[in-house]
């Protein structure tokens, strides 16, 4: 396994997909980071070309681009009893990775984007940022040291006598 990869926890019920679109605008490459069946792969990649119209663009020119778009399975009753399934979009992010790419499972819940390109030779890790840890500080906060001019002076504790 290639050690460079991107990991990210994976939702229930939204899939990511890494998508590739050329400079013409159109999907090159469609990669769920699940496997699909064929009906559902075709549906994915038909689904993805009505959602994206044209190219990225850098500098009033069109250019490739590589996104994660993640997806979430739609199925709205008919009348007849059937269903008519599709993908709905529910959000997009960068990809961290410009060339190939592959998807990995790491330990059960975290879904790693591995980039093919590396070779192991670093590593790059790709998180939702963490919120970060409380701030745990013996020494107490000039804020909290402070009075204000018109409030009155707090007694002062007796200093320890010397016997």
């Amino acid at each position: 396994m290639a050690s460079s990869m991107s990991l990210t926890h994976f939702k229930p019920k939204v899939m990511p997909v890494l998508v590739a679109v050329n400079a013409k605008g159109y999907v090159t490459k469609v990669l769920p980071s699940t496997q699909l069946s064929p009906r559902l792969q075709r549906l994915l990649t038909e689904n993805l070309n009505e959602w994206i119209a044209k190219p990225a663009m850098t500098k009033g020119h069109a250019v490739g681009s590589q996104v994660i778009v993640n997806v979430a399975l739609r199925a709205e009753p008919r009348k007849d009893g059937n269903y008519d399934v599709k993908f709905a979009y529910v959000s997009m992010l960068p990809s961290p990775y410009g060339a190939a790419a592959h998807w990995v499972w790491k330990d059960g819940d975290q879904l790693a984007l591995v980039s093919d390109s590396d070779m192991g030779l670093r590593q790059r890790m790709w998180r939702p940022r963490p919120m970060p840890p409380p701030r745990v500080d013996w020494r107490p906060r000039m804020v909290e040291t402070m009075r204000p001019a018109n409030s009155p002076s707090a007694p002062r504790p007796a200093p320890p006598s010397h016997r």
